[in-house]
């Protein structure tokens, strides 16, 4: 039951991910592609799609209930069907599309086992999106504030946060169990859009089959993205290498020749990547003006330069509701700022930054890509993927110009996306240069060279999430499920809490899941409190604050418990600064639950 159970998820998530897109993209005509290509486009716009969807419901006020998904995917299988019956696409499949679906069926598998000890999704930011996602699905629609559970109005990026709402409606599974089904899947498929895109830069040879390897087997991201729960931003980088390869062959092809179609699909793709992750936006900007820029050296004609520019432009247009009410709440984390070498921090900050971009197998592969951005800025037609990759790693360096929200940090951890195709253009190039080996030799080094390449990414990714990530293990499970079950719907949770980022706190165990899977709540929201206006800021950082530093039942606890009407407390052994021991001999608390270090108490008094 269990293989039967796990294959309807697999066709069903496959679904939810290729439909829509297809439905729209077999019928463009004139568009001649792999099997591969077509399923990344389909996926790219499939997200795009939902997302705009759910943008003019919620301007509309229009819920989308089950029956009415369904029947939208009914329609779009209807789409499909008819596409290929009536227009006939031509779809090539060769022996590299069938050798990249069966390893793009292996990443997924390796996705998965990547996350086999994780029975919830990883640190912090998982949290919320697990409750965005829960959001979404009990209103079907984009919610105006994450009431109750955090006093803030919702205006986040939101395009992976339907996905799993949708898949956790459609499947039955618990949505904390969709976003990490959803997540390792879009993981495996940001590999295929790399390839994509490497596809549309060099369409013949071994480049883009290398790049999309490296992407998935041996650099450190985005397979790292499961340890912080960065889901928004590894959809995000999902859609931007389509968006980026529709741009170039936009710009490349000859007049007539199918332009209009990319340009629809660049429209739809850009303004899907507005509401998925602004981040991601950004880089593309930089990358169509980098494009823009080029073609008007190139040929001082406005026609080629706007090529690009005006789909996207379209697609931001699409997206301006969502990105207003972004700006209107969210304009005091924006700004820029000037950092000069050696300022007070940057190069502690430098430090980090350079553990991040580790370990010393991505650092070695990173340092190698760079010799490829040399060659590629010397000489070759793509010149204007250099300037993009030497301009990222600039924003990547600890001091220069900052433009928050974006950091540096946020840099470094996308970089994977130019060096994958560095490194591939890097290789062709060394390829070509030992053409004077004999033919054995030379077939038996890239052999070699390779297994021993993916051997080293696989065996330093099989152990990929650390264990100071993990906030809810097993046991924490158990206890929520306890909680959910027998405490009653009123109840109040202290949990330990800790500094986190400037100005933010964050819990330490399975009891800052309580508010977000059980629906009791907590002394400490999920970590989007911080969108909250700066009065309800600043209440729950010192009530998170003065958590902190307790240490046993004194007259700081009964203070606190006071304050903030506590009638239960979680703690677990090893995990902060409250520990079990110290609780339980307090007089005014009674253990209702204790098993696997996770102490469950019940305030008697006050």
């Amino acid at each position: 039951m269990a293989v039967i159970s796990g294959l309807f998820h697999f066709i069903l998530l496959g679904a939810i991910l290729l439909l829509p897109g297809a439905a729209l993209r077999l019928w463009l005509r004139g568009l001649t592609d792999s099997l591969l290509i077509l399923a990344a486009d389909c996926a790219a716009l499939s997200i795009s799609l939902y997302a705009l969807i759910a943008l003019l419901g919620y301007l509309g006020g229009v819920s989308f209930p089950g029956w009415l998904v369904i029947a939208f995917l009914f329609a779009c299988l209807i789409s499909v069907a008819g596409a290929f019956l009536l227009r006939r696409p031509k779809i090539q499949v060769n022996r590299e599309d069938l050798a990249g679906l069966l390893l793009l069926a292996g990443l997924t598998a390796w996705r998965f086992f990547q996350a086999r000890d994780l029975a919830l999704p990883a640190w912090v930011d998982s949290v919320h999106h697990t409750l965005i996602a829960q959001k979404i699905l009990q209103i079907g629609g984009l919610p105006a504030s994450l009431m109750p559970e955090v006093n803030a109005p919702f205006f986040y990026h939101y395009g992976f946060h339907l996905l799993p709402a949708l898949f956790s409606g459609l499947s039955g599974l618990p949505v904390e169990n969709a976003v990490l089904t959803v997540g390792q899947v879009l993981n495996a498929l940001a590999a295929l859009s790399v390839y994509r895109l490497a596809k549309a830069f060099w369409p013949r040879g071994g480049r883009a089959a290398a790049a999309g390897l490296l992407t998935g087997f041996v650099l450190q991201m985005p397979a790292y993205y499961l340890a912080w729960g960065r889901y928004t931003l590894l959809t995000g980088m999902l859609l931007l290498p389509a968006a980026v390869a529709l741009a170039h062959e936009t710009s490349s092809a000859t007049p007539g020749q199918t332009s209009w179609q990319r340009s629809l699909q660049l429209q739809l793709i850009t303004a899907g990547l507005a509401l998925t992750h602004l981040l991601a936006l950004a880089l593309l900007g930089i990358y169509l003006l980098i494009q823009a820029g080029s073609e008007w050296l190139r040929q001082h004609d406005i026609r080629g330069a706007a090529a690009v520019l005006w789909p996207a432009g379209l697609g931001l247009v699409l997206a301006l509701p969502w990105l207003v009410r972004v700006l209107r709440f969210s304009s005091r984390y924006a700004g820029v700022a000037l950092v000069p070498p050696g300022a007070q921090g940057s190069l502690t900050y430098g430090a980090y930054l350079w553990d991040l971009a580790g370990p010393f197998r991505n650092q070695f592969f990173l340092g190698l890509a760079l010799v490829g951005l040399i060659c590629l800025l010397r000489r070759g037609p793509l010149r204007r993927l250099g300037v993009f990759s030497a301009l990222l790693a600039l924003l990547a360096l600890p001091w220069g110009v900052r433009f928050e929200p974006f950091r540096p940090d946020h840099l470094v951890i996308v970089l994977y996306l130019p060096a994958a195709l560095l490194l591939s253009d890097l290789g062709s190039r060394l390829y070509t240069w030992s053409a004077r080996l004999p033919a054995k030799a030379r077939l038996l080094s890239v052999v070699v060279f390779s297994l021993a390449v993916l051997i080293w990414g696989l065996a330093d990714t099989a152990n990929l999430v650390r264990r100071d990530t993990i906030l809810a293990e097993r046991s924490d499970v158990q206890a929520l499920e306890w909680i959910k079950e027998n405490t009653p719907a009123n109840a109040n949770f202290l949990i330990n809490t800790r500094l986190w980022q400037a100005g933010s706190f964050r819990g330490v165990d399975g009891g800052y899941w309580i508010s977000t899977y059980t629906g009791r709540r907590q002394i400490l929201p999920p970590a989007v409190y911080g969108y909250g206006a700066l009065q309800e800021i600043r209440r729950v950082n010192d009530l998170a604050g003065r958590v902190s530093g307790l240490t046993g039942c004194d007259a700081a606890f009964w203070k606190v418990v006071e304050d903030a009407g506590i009638t239960h407390v979680y703690v677990k052994e090893g995990a902060g600064s409250i520990q079990p021991r110290t609780l339980l001999t307090c007089p005014g608390l009674l253990v209702i639950y204790q098993r696997e270090g996770v102490y469950l108490f019940e305030v008697v008094k006050v």
